[in-house]
């Protein structure tokens, strides 16, 4: 967010409008990239999730003593590790989901799935920002072209940006 700010949070320079439209592309293209590996992320940790919920119920369901540490050392990342509180003897059928959802390691991988895929939504929001510059960019340049073309009848208007301090 912070690189985001720096890059494009604040207003246009109407005063280097041409500087501003050459950074386009440049800035189009990192953020894509950024997104791109960010997907990936964000794939590779829902793939995690499924693995996850089989070695919990298979521990719910009385089949093994404790989750997969090999599972659980191959996913650190993703997965925060705590040891299961639940019972080592068979949960009833019926129950077997809802203790698998309230597991601590998997409420905390579907965390972690969750605040990734919020930032893929940032980086997509910030992609359409950089296009909507686009427009923002040929307003001004109408609006100084206007300008112009009064300036030369020899009519005077103030086009100063009131935000903008010299």
């Amino acid at each position: 967010m912070e690189m985001v700010e720096a890059d494009i949070g604040k207003p246009l320079r109407r005063d280097a409008i041409e500087w501003e439209a050459s950074r386009n592309q440049a800035l189009h293209q990192k953020y894509r990239k950024i997104l791109y590996h960010e997907k990936i992320e964000l794939d590779r940790m829902k793939a995690a999730i499924d693995p996850l919920r089989k070695a919990k119920r298979e521990f719910y369901d009385g089949k093994t003593e404790k989750p997969s540490p090999l599972l659980l050392e191959k996913e650190k990342k993703n997965i925060v590790s705590s040891e299961s509180k639940g019972k080592n003897d068979r949960v009833i059928k019926t129950e077997l989901m809802f203790w698998v959802d309230n597991d601590p390691d998997v409420i905390a991988a579907l965390e972690l799935v969750s605040k990734q895929a919020e930032k893929v939504e940032y980086l997509k929001d910030t992609l359409d920002d950089i296009r909507r510059r686009t427009f923002s960019q040929g307003i001004i340049l109408n609006s100084q072209k206007f300008k112009h073309g009064l300036d030369s009848l020899g009519q005077v208007i103030d086009m100063r940006d009131p935000d903008w301090e010299s």
